[in-house]
């Protein structure tokens, strides 16, 4: 009983070569029963000749440590190829990945060509303007009202030298008309500049 395999199990951090050996290590009892009765029937066969039913007997003890064996062996083979396959999968991944930032460098050095020839080159720079426009074209709604509004995609007063920027002209409400806190105000100060002139007009008389 000392020897159980139950303390084999959930074993985290072990590699798949450390689970071939505890896979022995799990069966060892197994192992030492049929070494012993293959051992039994070497003798019984050199000097007697058993019936026919311990015959029978001894040929399943024999069959029963085999599968074992077999049993032990698959498994075995199994964590070895499951071993293989992931590092395969984790090359894969690797190299995808190193694919990637290469795909990424390239697309980078790109970009940045295309941006010095534009900038370099006056005929460059009219194309790349042509194919925005085109693009811009092709981004609108295809299906039209004759009544919709229609916006030109140029953006007029780009050769002035300051900031571009709207002027807006608003002219505010009499109070009288808007109403409220206001008007009363209005109203106070209108009485009061009539008051004041009568006083003068008195006064010189």
């Amino acid at each position: 009983m000392i020897n159980i395999p139950s303390g084999f199990e959930n074993l985290p951090g072990l590699s798949a070569k450390d689970f071939v050996t505890l896979a022995i290590i799990r069966r060892y009892i197994d192992f030492k029963v049929g070494e012993v009765w293959s051992e039994v029937c070497a003798e019984l066969q050199e000097e007697f000749r058993p019936i026919a039913s311990d015959e029978e007997i001894l040929k399943v003890i024999s069959e029963v440590s085999e599968n074992i064996g077999k049993m032990v062996i698959a498994y075995q083979t199994e964590v070895l190829e499951n071993q293989y396959h992931q590092e395969i999968q984790e090359e894969n991944k690797a190299y995808t990945k190193i694919q990637d930032v290469h795909k990424q460098k390239e697309m980078v050095n790109k970009s940045w060509e295309d941006f010095l020839t534009r900038t370099s080159n006056y005929e460059a720079l009219k194309k790349a303007k042509r194919l925005q426009e085109k693009s811009i074209e092709a981004s609108k709604s295809k299906s039209k009202t004759q009544s919709g509004a229609v916006h030109s995609t140029d953006i007029k007063g780009l050769g002035t030298t300051i900031g571009s920027g709207r002027l807006v002209t608003v002219e505010s409400t009499p109070s009288q008309l808007v109403g409220g806190p206001l008007a009363a105000t209005d109203r106070a100060l209108k009485k009061i500049s009539f008051c004041e002139g009568a006083l003068k007009k008195n006064k010189r008389n």
